[in-house]
């Protein structure tokens, strides 16, 4: 104790020795050890003793050069003043950290007159007597490490607040090191509990060879990351859908693995309803097609035998209709045919809507789709003395990259509204032109009365009408708007483009645009489907009759077809009200034709023609499909399946008996 007081009494006698003397002193100590004075200049850091008072006795070079300018000679001058810029209480710790007389003393802390974070570390320095003279400070800059530990914390900071589970994992060991606080408690571990496992003890669908297989490619990747999903399980037991990120961390040592889970339960489970909601679209599709299908079978069925007696009537010349009776049953077939356009065009609308749509594109000569065009509209436009003029369409030696079947229904569609909504005498004219842009405008131009103003910007748009009074081409007034939407889509799937203009004096222009080429790509050949109407070189017949077999449910039209073969003394038809039926009569028959209904009791019409088909008498013999479904797709299937023709109800009397004629003269040539 008595010790201790009188080093505490050699404490307080030095604080009064004068400044000349404490420097006296220190430079003694200092110049005593020469190796040690020249290693305190040579210092990077901050280094300078100062006395019992706080001033400063003696700085090295690294000091004078960074405070000197500042603050002059800093040589005497309070260390706080120099290096805190403030004597204020507030550095009262720095000074007590300083001077003091413990064996070491070192803190860190932020100085503002030299705006950076450092460590001061203090050491107390005696005399020989055991004096303490003052202290040897020593000042690092550690601005850049605190910066870094700043914004480890609060990377830290943002790792632990993320919803995401995240790990560390040491790759050679194949343990997870470290982990954010979502990592462990997402999954009912303790941070502790959860180091002493691997990642392979919380991926459901990984063993730790597949992981480390795993983990092999990712270090053969090109940028050394992956993302797979497994099931993350919890420590009861549970898992839940997770997607794992995982990236090498190739600069550390020993090499790391950082993945991060992220729960998809909700992704998953929006996925099934999204596969469910498409499903249940699907179903919706299928129902409404079947629907459709029905009704077009349900609805043709009775306009098949109106429309078909109808024309019986007409062509009745025993004893012929009067002139009363013709024109009643005209308005018959007149608003037969308009009921059948209306379902046509539902159909097809509906199939347009469903993407069901298949396109057979080919490069086309297309004008022999404006001459089909024009024998089949011209007697239309003559009954109302209009002039159809084709113009330059009919010797056009342009090809377009179309589909022929569905550019002729475009085409048909314009011309007949065309024809339909024009005036009594009026005309129709056919433009072909090439435009600045390098495809070729087909412009089609009545004399009606035009679409005003107000109605044109609703066109192409479904059920929209113009006034009726004012009504033309469109056929919106006393129709249904729905031609033009189905040419429009047409002509859009194509790669064309479809518009309007009003005629100066009235009438209306409406035109569509292809790109042309000048010749066809791959063929020359007349297109079969074009030509179908072409007449054929037929031979002597060798036998005079021809034996047709009629496989259909409905005895209307098992009567009707009979009627209208009745006259024909070269043709013996056979009918079957059901497939096995047909079948019985096919199989001991020598046939020339078949005709079959598609929607048959017990067995449906393609059932039965692979039947028929395998019959070797029968594998030659032309099948024709006659049915009133009239869905698209069911026509492209019914031809893909074989059948010579598909016929949709309700018939042409004299189109059909015109197709009954002609293929049975070509089956002539059969052995």
């Amino acid at each position: 104790m008595k010790d201790k007081a009188k080093n505490k009494n050699k404490n307080i006698e030095s604080k009064s020795l004068p400044l000349e003397i404490k420097e006296g002193l220190v430079n003694k100590i200092c110049q005593e050890n020469l190796e040690w004075s020249r290693t305190f200049d040579a210092l990077p850091h901050f280094v300078c003793t100062v006395d019992m008072d706080g001033k400063i006795l003696r700085a090295n070079k690294a000091m004078i050069a960074r405070f000197s300018a500042e603050h002059g000679d800093i040589i005497g001058k309070d260390y706080r003043l120099a290096i805190c810029g403030t004597t204020k209480p507030q550095q009262q710790h720095t000074n007590a950290a300083v001077i003091g007389d413990k064996p070491s003393f070192w803190l860190e802390t932020e100085l503002p007159s030299i705006d950076g974070w450092y460590r001061i570390a203090s050491s107390p320095l005696f005399d020989d007597d055991g004096n303490q003279l003052g202290a040897v400070c020593t000042i690092s800059d550690i601005t850049e490490r605190k910066e870094a530990e700043v914004k480890l914390i609060r990377f830290r900071a943002a790792l632990d607040s993320s919803n995401d589970n995240v790990y560390l994992i040491d790759r050679a060991t194949m343990r997870i090191v470290d982990a954010n606080r979502a990592g462990w408690k997402n999954l009912g571990y303790t941070k502790d509990e959860l180091l002493d496992l691997g990642p392979h003890d919380i991926y459901f669908e990984y063993g730790i060879e597949e992981l480390a297989g795993l983990f092999d490619r990712l270090d053969n990747s090109a940028d050394h990351s992956g993302v797979f999903e497994t099931t993350c399980l919890h420590r009861d037991g549970s898992g839940f859908p997770a997607e794992i990120t995982i990236r090498t961390l190739e600069r550390t040592q020993p090499t790391m693995i950082i993945a991060s889970a992220r729960d998809i339960s909700d992704r998953k489970q929006h996925e099934q309803e999204l596969i469910k909601a498409k499903e249940t679209a699907e179903k919706a599709s299928k129902a409404k097609s079947e629907f459709l299908s029905l009704m077009s079978h349900e609805l043709r069925t009775p306009l098949h035998a109106i429309m078909g007696f109808a024309q019986l009537l007409m062509l009745d010349r025993n004893p012929a209709l009067s002139e009363g009776q013709t024109d009643n049953t005209q308005v018959i077939l007149d608003s037969s045919n308009h009921l059948l356009s209306l379902v046509d065009d539902i159909l097809d609308l509906a199939t347009l809507e469903a993407g069901r749509i298949h396109l057979a594109m080919k490069s086309v000569a297309i004008a022999s789709i404006f001459n089909e065009c024009n024998t089949l509209l011209k007697p239309v436009a003559d009954k109302r003395g209009i002039k159809l003029d084709m113009g330059n369409s009919l010797k056009t030696d342009r090809v377009m990259e179309i589909d022929p079947a569905r550019f002729k229904q475009a085409i048909l569609n314009l011309l007949n509204n065309a024809i339909k909504y024009n005036v009594d005498n009026g005309k129709v004219n056919v433009i072909l032109r090439d435009t600045d842009n390098g495809r070729l405008r087909v412009s089609i131009t009545d004399t009606g009365q035009g679409v005003p103003v107000e109605g044109r910007h609703a066109l192409f748009h479904l059920f929209s009408r113009a006034d009726a009074a004012a009504t033309t081409t469109t056929g919106e007034g006393n129709g249904n708007g729905i031609s033009l939407v189905i040419t429009k889509n047409l002509v859009e799937l194509m790669g064309g483009d479809i518009g309007y203009e009003p005629v100066d004096g009235g009438g209306s222009c409406f035109w569509v645009e292809f790109l042309a080429l000048n010749k066809i790509k791959e063929t020359n050949q007349p297109d079969d489907e074009l030509c179908s109407g072409q007449d054929v070189a037929i031979s002597p017949r060798s036998n005079p009759v021809r034996t047709l077999l009629y496989v259909e449910d409905d005895p209307i039209t098992v009567k009707l077809v009979s009627k209208l073969l009745s006259g024909h003394d070269d043709i013996r038809l056979l009918t079957a009200s059901e497939p096995a039926l047909g079948l019985k009569l096919a199989s001991n028959q020598r046939l020339d034709l078949v005709l079959l209904d598609i929607n048959l009791p017990g067995m449906s019409g393609y059932e039965l023609f692979e039947h028929l088909r395998n019959m070797p008498h029968l594998k030659e013999v032309p099948v024709i499909a006659v049915s009133a479904d009239a869905m698209l797709e069911e026509i492209e299937r019914g031809k893909s399946s074989g059948f010579h023709d598909y016929i949709t109800k309700p018939i042409d009397v004299i189109g059909f008996i015109r197709k009954i004629e002609d293929v049975l003269a070509l089956s002539e040539k059969l052995p």
